[in-house]
């Protein structure tokens, strides 16, 4: 079970800015034109580098994905609260912490 806040996406957000050329020692010639530059923070690079891990889709065990399909589906799924309790922690700590 995942519990995500309502809070923006941080690796959609991006910091851009008009960059200009940087000043040239002796100064000669023509200065490059500006470019447009985006910065990500560190966070957002912290997000994007998991989410492609999380793509991996042999991280994924669908054995066990079917397997909780069906006992939901049946009726069968019944996890012990202290197990629910376990990971509704787990999930808000690692969310605190990021």
């Amino acid at each position: 079970m995942k519990i995500v806040g309502q809070q923006p996406d941080p690796v959609a957000t991006a910091v851009t800015s008009r960059v200009g050329p940087a000043p040239r020692a002796g100064g000669g010639g023509a200065p490059p034109p500006a470019g447009d530059r985006v910065e990500l923070s560190p966070l957002a690079r912290a997000l994007q580098k998991l989410r492609a891990e999380a793509s991996d889709l042999e991280a994924v065990d669908r054995e066990r994905v079917a397997e909780l399909r069906r006992a939901v589906a049946d009726g069968t799924y019944d996890p012990s609260p202290e197990d629910v309790a376990r990971a509704l922690l787990r999930e808000l700590a690692a969310n605190r912490l990021a």
